[in-house]
């Protein structure tokens, strides 16, 4: 038992100090996971298991407070705290996954052959990321291939072969998967 305990101004301070000393953990943990989450999924499920790591998380810093309430070490400030630390750790874990599952480009590159992965809201914006990759002013015109919710598109760039899957992934937001191949 902490020697602070009896006097009931400590505690509340202690309450108060504890979450505001350690706001990095509630704050920049779920941030971190929300990138990492991100990097390594698609927008789909980059939602799925952002939402259950944040219920992990809650249901972890839930049960230390009732751990640390059952030895007197804390009072309800300390509850007050952990309960806005977990709605903001959630918020910003779901918000960073998205964000960056939604903006990033994830590119393989391998000896004859590049694939990428992007999200776009438009077809004028495909064009605008082809042009990271090459110019498609030199490309023949495309060659469309349709399928019950996907659109393939086949173009020739001189001696490479340019593929790309286009799928709806929502309203206004469409999911490019992208081949170059020699």
């Amino acid at each position: 038992m902490l020697p602070f305990t009896q006097d009931k101004k400590k505690e509340e301070l202690f309450s108060i100090a504890l979450p505001l000393f350690s706001w990095w953990i509630p704050i920049m943990g779920p941030v971190i996971t929300g990138f990492l989450i991100g990097m390594n999924l698609d927008r789909r499920k980059a939602m799925k298991f952002s939402i259950i790591d944040s219920l992990i998380g809650s249901l972890i810093t839930t049960a230390v407070y009732y751990l640390l309430k059952g030895f007197g070490v804390i009072g309800y400030l300390f509850l007050i705290a952990v309960i806005i630390f977990n709605i903001l750790g959630s918020i910003l874990c779901i918000g960073v996954s998205l964000f960056i599952s939604k903006n990033m480009t994830k590119t393989i590159v391998t000896n004859n052959k590049l694939e990428a992965d992007f999200y776009v809201k438009s077809v004028d914006e495909i064009e605008q990321k082809l042009k990271n990759y090459l110019d498609p002013s030199q490309c023949t015109p495309p060659k469309y291939g349709l399928s019950e919710n996907r659109i393939e598109i086949t173009r020739r760039c001189g001696n490479m072969s340019l593929n790309y899957e286009v799928t709806e992934d929502g309203p206004n937001l469409y999911k490019v998967h992208l081949v170059i191949s020699t």
